[in-house]
């Protein structure tokens, strides 16, 4: 699966390099895409069998062979496409950092082992790619160095997150 993601050390551009209370000025964005198999083994997607018992056929212990789950020939990975954009800022030699970052994320093909009808399917569950969700948000970090000292650092931390989900799509065609 692809990404990308590029930075602009804007710190060190002429129009900043001699701004003596700016430490860090760094921009970044990034894409990429990502997969994941959830509940996809190897055998998943055929039809596997095991001994079921024996029976007589023709006076003859003959075995008989059943299927172990409800297979899926269609299935693929789940994908999630994420887009962020943020920035890093360091002032009065990196004793006050600010950091925040907006998100957007999609996953498609989402796995789901949904209740399916018996006698129409062996079994009671199968799996499925069956819908699409978005996530977006934003992170904020705020760090303080109110005591450094040769001997001693005192660090303040404040983290803040908002996330919003939203399921685009839930269906199937089974």
């Amino acid at each position: 699966f692809p990404s990308v993601s590029l930075g602009w050390d804007v710190k060190k551009e002429g129009f900043l390099s001699d701004t003596d209370f700016i430490t860090m000025l760094k921009l970044r964005t990034g894409y990429g895409r990502s997969g994941n198999l959830g509940g996809i083994t190897s055998y998943t997607t055929l039809n596997t069998v095991k001994e079921n018992g024996i029976v007589s056929i023709n006076g003859a212990p003959t075995v008989t062979m059943g299927s172990i789950r409800n297979t899926n020939p269609d299935l693929k990975w789940e994908t999630r496409s994420t887009f962020n954009i943020g920035f890093d800022l360091g002032i009065w030699d990196n004793r006050l950092m600010l950091t925040s970052e907006l998100y957007y994320s999609k996953t498609t093909d989402m796995l789901y082992e949904y209740d399916v009808p018996v006698p129409t399917f062996a079994f009671d569950k199968l799996m499925a790619n069956i819908g699409s969700m978005s996530n977006q948000g934003v992170e904020l970090g705020i760090s303080v160095v109110p005591i450094q000292r040769k001997d001693m650092e005192m660090n303040i931390n404040f983290n803040m997150s908002y996330q919003k989900n939203k399921l685009l799509s839930l269906s199937g065609e089974y």
